[in-house]
């Protein structure tokens, strides 16, 4: 019996990964406004994105960036995966 793997879709994955990456900066960025926490995560990545920064502006422009560049790196993440699959047929009936 052969190992069947399901294909992913590249459109769906990026945008599942770019949702969670842009809520995760803009939270991460609220938390270092509100409370100090996670401020040299912040600096960090602000760092990569421009405008990134602990405010609300900041938190809105960082998940912008991060949001464009998790779509993007997740859709050509499932697109290797799905190029990778050997089995490719094997679930057919």
């Amino acid at each position: 019996m052969k190992d069947c793997y399901s294909r992913v879709s590249p459109w769906a994955f990026g945008l599942a990964l770019a949702i969670i990456w842009a809520a995760s900066l803009f939270i991460m960025a609220m938390f270092s406004y509100w409370f100090g926490y996670g401020a040299n995560f912040v600096s960090s990545i602000g760092s990569l994105y421009f405008g990134y920064h602990a405010s609300f502006a900041g938190g809105i422009i960082g998940a912008f960036w991060g949001f464009i560049d998790a779509f993007i790196g997740g859709a050509v993440f499932a697109w290797i995966y799905n190029a990778l699959l050997r089995n490719k047929d094997c679930c057919q009936r």
